[in-house]
């Protein structure tokens, strides 16, 4: 690996209070990639930005326009995003999504392809079968302007 790329992992590394060390003999080469193209990419400033553009009867009270703001590896950033609440409904659909894009990743595809589409909670809603509540998604990889933050 370059002094480069070494470096910037063990930057990345140092929020979940992994050496670099420690971090390479837990992951598998694949694993190694994403790793690498998540902390170039979260250094370069993007983002996973989640905004919701339909919502009704939701329990959990997201409506239009709300937004969840994610680091590249699905960690939250609440300072960055307008609501803090999560609903299980929600999140487990974007568990899915973060998880194919490491898989891109771990296969040299930068994050900013991965990304731009639509996703339903898994409640099917009041009209929709008899559910609680709906609310549809949009996810995006946003390019800050400085540093990303990262969560704690």
């Amino acid at each position: 690996m370059q002094d480069s790329s070494l470096r910037l992992f063990k930057k990345y590394q140092n929020q979940f209070g992994f050496t670099t060390l420690q971090a390479f003999k837990k992951a598998g080469k694949d694993q190694q990639k994403a790793l690498l193209m998540i902390a170039k990419a979260t250094q370069e400033g993007y983002r996973v930005a989640v905004t919701v553009v339909e919502a009704a009867n939701c329990l959990a009270s997201y409506k239009k326009g709300d937004k969840l703001v994610f680091n590249l590896d699905g960690q939250s950033i609440p300072e960055e995003s307008t609501t803090a609440r999560m609903c299980w409904g929600l999140i487990w659909p974007l568990s899915l999504n973060f998880a194919y894009n490491e898989a891109l990743m771990a296969n040299g595809i930068h994050p900013t392809s991965a990304y731009n589409e639509d996703i339903d909670c898994i409640d099917p809603g009041l009209g929709h079968k008899g559910g609680f509540g709906h609310v549809k998604v949009r996810v995006q990889i946003e390019k800050t302007k400085g540093a990303l933050k990262t969560s704690k």
